[in-house]
């Protein structure tokens, strides 16, 4: 027959009470070098994927320029010329007149600026860059004109600095990114022909050469004028 236990003991070892546990949790000295740590790593995450960022932004607008540049010729195949550079709607020869983005023609034929801001209406195409600023449109004044064998192109491309190496010449048209720095102040209409390719900086760039644009006309079946008329 089993042995009842001890009552004494029994009673003495209901009675101990057991050690208190640690209470878990963090104090706020804990708590806060947490969040300094985690507020590094986040920073430096961050400073990591800038460079990534960035040359994300890059590509998207060498993809929106290559855009544009099939948008001119579908243009110059359309109507035999090139559009008109573009004003803000905001300016006061355009208030009420007419919708931003179709270029501003100041006669049949003359275009009453050769720089301004993208025709993005009449290309089809969006009229800002990855950064949210608007495409700058340069035009040849020559190729808003009925195109002929000898339509000359006058502006002019450079790497890095007006008088460095000229990476194209005679264009017909230039149309600029600005990149993620942004334009520089508001330059006066009377802008010199020579375009700056800069490295790092303002200067992603698209410009289709003159001889392309002639010869989809050509392709296309419009006649373009390549001998000046004999006199009678």
């Amino acid at each position: 027959m089993p042995c009842a236990p001890d009552r004494e003991w029994f009673e003495g070892y209901a009675g101990h009470s057991a050690p208190p546990s640690r209470q878990s949790g963090f104090s706020l000295v804990e708590l806060a070098v947490v969040l300094a740590i985690v507020s590094l790593l986040i920073g430096g995450g961050l400073t990591a994927l800038t460079p990534l960022r960035d040359a994300q932004q890059k590509q998207k607008a060498q993809l929106a320029l290559e855009k544009i540049h099939d948008a001119l010729i579908g243009h110059v195949i359309r109507h035999g010329r090139l559009p008109c550079p573009d004003a803000p709607a905001a300016a006061p020869e355009n208030v009420g007149v007419r919708e931003e983005g179709l270029g501003l023609e100041e006669s049949p034929g003359h275009c009453r600026h050769r720089h301004g801001l993208l025709p993005w209406r009449a290309l089809g195409v969006p009229p800002r860059d990855p950064w949210g600023q608007p495409f700058r449109y340069h035009l040849s004044p020559a190729w808003h004109a009925p195109i002929t064998c000898q339509t000359p192109g006058d502006l002019t491309v450079r790497l890095d600095h007006d008088a460095g190496p000229i990476l194209a010449d005679d264009l017909p048209v230039v149309v600029v990114a600005a990149g993620k720095e942004g334009w520089p102040p508001h330059q006066p209409a009377t802008q010199p022909v020579t375009l700056v390719m800069r490295k790092g900086g303002i200067g992603q760039m698209v410009y289709p050469s003159p001889l392309l644009l002639k010869a989809r006309l050509l392709e296309a079946g419009h006649p373009i004028l390549c001998r000046e008329p004999r006199a009678p």
